[in-house]
């Protein structure tokens, strides 16, 4: 700032004459013409104004700082969500880490007829998850067990900590998941399939499968019923090894977990060598086969039917529900909420993200 020394007592400033001789500030002049404030007065200026590339600097570092606290407030609030749900779920760990069984997630369709398209909603069945620690011996590791994963998880271009895990470790932070390093063996018993069926639960698992890294192989057709709880070896059905996931299409008549409005259920079975590292080693999914007719014939049936099989295989691998609306995972999902959103796969990338357990 440039000031004439009449207002800054004090200070000195230079004046030059102007080119016609006449003083500055003579009528027809700039007052300000040749005008320099004294090197010393700005060296002991208490405030002097940064450089453009000091104050482009600043405001870098502002929104840095910014959007790190934002990320930090995010973190928080996941941190306190599943802090809570440690505290809730504490109590009856005790009691289900003694029994066998699988966990099951659930949607349902909603059959109204007065709704419209736009306001259809899936709902939730009760969820329970219980470690199967009543088993008294291990099948040997697989042959096709690598030393590596066998994919790789995608990662979201837009993180997301909008999402849940069905169980943690001991620690209380990672996951329980599958093994990354052996391929998730899979058997369908089509007795109440739709037409659509395989396509259907063919193109879920390569979905998730692109999603989490983990690799399925469809392996066989089978007669098994789902039945809860369900052994997870199965010899003579199987083999001496743990018995592949099952995706059953039953009924309610067949499987009380379909009774009311309920289109799909879906969970794992954990075990572990070691106290303190769980592994999931098979599952089961239920799907009922007469709701999914009637879900097909709708005019947005195929893509909703779609979405109901890959949220079961969500709760398959390991994600729970979550009340942001506009993930998959959400107990009551919308028909404008047809694929993973950013915190399913999120999460899913984190499920996929396990380590081998060459031992189990």
């Amino acid at each position: 700032m440039l000031a004439r020394s009449s207002r800054l007592p004090g200070t000195v400033l230079h004046v030059a004459s102007g080119v016609d001789g006449t003083e500055p500030g003579s009528e027809g002049e700039d007052p300000f013409l040749g005008l320099e404030l004294d090197e010393q007065f700005v060296a002991a200026a208490p405030v002097r104004e940064g450089s453009a590339e000091a104050r482009a600097r600043r405001a870098r570092l502002m929104a840095d700082l910014d959007r790190q606290r934002h990320i930090r407030m995010q973190e928080e609030r996941a941190r306190r969500k599943r802090e809570a749900r440690i505290r809730r779920r504490h109590w009856r760990s005790w009691v289900l880490m003694l029994l066998a069984g699988v966990g099951l997630g659930g949607w349902f369709w909603s059959t109204a007829g007065s709704l419209d398209s736009s306001s259809r909603t899936w709902g939730t069945s009760n969820e329970t998850f219980v470690h199967d620690s009543t088993i008294s011996r291990f099948p040997p590791p697989p042959e096709d067990l690598a030393d590596v994963p066998l994919g790789e998880p995608l990662q979201p271009d837009h993180p997301s900590p909008a999402f849940e895990f069905t169980t943690l470790q001991a620690d209380g932070a990672r996951p329980v998941a599958y093994d990354p390093c052996r391929p998730i063996q899979v058997v369908i018993n089509p007795r109440t399939s739709p037409p659509e069926g395989r396509e259907l639960v063919d193109a879920a698992i390569a979905e998730v499968s692109r999603v989490t890294g983990l690799r399925f192989v469809v392996e066989s057709v089978t007669d098994e019923p789902p039945t809860h709880p369900r052994p997870p070896l199965q010899e003579e059905r199987y083999g001496n090894r743990w018995a592949p996931v099952l995706i059953a299409w039953s009924d309610p008549a067949e499987s009380e977990v379909l009774s009311g409005d309920v289109a799909g259920v879906a969970g794992s079975q954990a075990m572990s060598r070691r106290s303190d590292e769980l592994v999931y080693v098979t599952g089961t999914v239920v799907l009922d086969g007469p709701q999914f007719e009637e879900i097909l014939a709708r005019p947005d049936g195929y893509s909703a039917a779609r979405a109901v099989v890959l949220h079961e295989l969500g709760h398959l691998v390991g994600l729970d529900h979550i009340e942001a609306e506009s993930e998959l995972m959400h107990p009551e999902g919308r028909v404008d909420v047809t694929d993973f959103g950013p915190g399913d796969l999120t999460g899913l990338a984190e499920l996929g993200a396990g380590v081998c357990q060459p031992d189990l």
